[in-house]
């Protein structure tokens, strides 16, 4: 009964785990080279009615998590999400839904400064793989932004201006690590 029951859990996580694991298309822009960093898949996005339940998740997650570089890593991807699904929402001219994304997505990825800096002062530095992760994706969420600044319609673009140099902020803030 119980080596059953291990089969079927180990068949689930099978089929179940590689459909976890998806990324998004890279974005081109002429005259920039292209960064080169997966911004993970959304999962349910902003127009999902049942979106709040993963926001609560999420939240969470952030609180059960006691590690505060664990905690950075979280919220880079829950940022890392809420960029692609701007992305994904200006490619379907949900250009609201896009920007308010872009800018939650900024925020998040603003948080994660202070969690460093706890950490620091704990004695426990965060790794410069994960250092460089935040550089390089602090470069994919401006070159988002920027493909998304391209096309948004006029009463949207003082929003993403801000989303723009918020992430410039974030920049001058890693260059402390």
């Amino acid at each position: 009964m119980i080596s059953r029951l291990f089969i079927y859990i180990v068949l689930f996580l099978f089929l179940a785990v590689p459909a976890l694991s998806v990324n998004s298309q890279e974005v081109q822009i002429e005259g920039k080279k292209n960064v080169e960093y997966n911004l993970k898949y959304p999962g349910i996005m902003r127009d999902h009615p049942l979106y709040f339940l993963k926001k609560i998740r999420d939240q969470l997650n952030l609180f059960l998590t006691r590690d505060y570089v664990k905690k950075a890593e979280l919220l880079l991807q829950i940022s890392d999400k809420n960029i692609n699904s701007a992305l994904l929402f200006s490619q379907s001219g949900k250009w609201g839904l896009s920007t308010k994304s872009a800018y939650d997505g900024e925020q998040d990825f603003m948080k994660i400064f202070p969690f460093l800096s706890q950490s620091k002062k704990q004695g426990v530095s965060p790794s410069q793989d994960f250092i460089l992760t935040l550089k390089l994706s602090n470069e994919k969420h401006q070159e988002v932004i920027e493909t998304i600044f391209k096309d948004v319609p006029q009463g949207e673009r003082s929003l993403l201006s801000e989303v723009l140099n918020v992430n410039k902020k974030a920049k001058n803030e890693l260059k402390r690590f």
